[in-house]
């Protein structure tokens, strides 16, 4: 649909005029770009966002997110395996949240009591682990923090960098400014990523889960993610980040095709 249109829908509170001043005052950016023109055609792949009046970093506006059964990788009893679309939040922020959300979709579709083991970016895609109650919630933790899971993630890069064929990445993360993260010599929290390359296309496997950690380490080689706009990729239709294997030590393990 046309772009105006596309955020008077998302912001029914806006009237017409309202909507043209943030166009026409390059407040609106598409997959990252800003856009002024009011006809501008957006579609489901599209990333919308509007830029804050104090300079914050555009915030994605939620499309109406329904559940999607190709989302279910397996459901094992005492976990749930769901494979998260790029765009999608994975819970509420906070209490009274009702944006949409994966958690909150499998609570009414597959089971009320099921939790999250670990989490991923609004803007990643991929496997993601969900479980009932019983002995594998404490099982799950134990795992993650003595980093015994196997997680895989593919993603793009933008360019190549000063990226090796393979290799590991040990910048510290701390917090930089308007939510986000840098690499810092003092301080911050310990952050390994080992990593292969063949072109643009890598391969990377987390030892530690920092925020926005595979993001920021593959941006301080100078080689940041296709769309991932905020830390210095090209612009694209999405951030080209996919969770696409988990492994667990009791030997299952499950997959999740590269949705581009």
């Amino acid at each position: 649909m046309r772009l105006d249109r596309f955020l008077r829908d998302a912001h029914p509170a806006l009237g017409r005029a309202a909507v043209g001043k943030l166009i026409n005052g390059g407040l609106v950016r598409v997959d990252g770009r800003v856009v002024r023109l009011s006809s501008w055609e957006v579609g489901p792949a599209n990333q919308v966002a509007v830029e804050t009046n104090d300079g914050r970093v555009p915030e994605p506006l939620d499309r109406a997110w329904t559940w999607d059964e190709r989302w279910l990788v397996a459901d094992q009893g005492d976990l749930v395996v769901l494979d998260k679309p790029a765009g999608l939040r994975i819970e509420p922020v906070r209490a009274g949240d009702e944006r949409p959300n994966l958690l909150t979709l499998a609570r009414a579709h597959i089971e009320s009591s099921v939790v999250l083991a670990h989490r991923l970016d609004r803007d990643t895609s991929g496997l993601v682990l969900l479980t009932r109650p019983g002995p594998i919630r404490a099982v799950l933790d134990a795992a993650f923090k003595a980093h015994t899971i196997q997680k895989t993630y593919v993603a793009v890069v933008s360019r190549v960098g000063a990226l090796a064929d393979a290799g590991t990445i040990t910048g510290r993360l701390g917090a930089a400014s308007r939510g986000r993260m840098q690499v810092v010599d003092r301080g911050g929290d310990r952050a390994l990523t080992r990593y292969s390359r063949d072109g643009s296309k890598v391969s990377l496997q987390p030892q530690t889960g920092r925020t926005h950690q595979l993001r920021v380490h593959l941006a301080s080689l100078d080689a940041p993610i296709l769309g991932d706009t905020l830390y210095g990729g090209d612009p694209a239709h999405r951030l080209h980040l996919h969770a696409a294997v988990l492994a667990l030590p009791d030997g299952r393990s499950w997959g999740a095709p590269v949705p581009w």
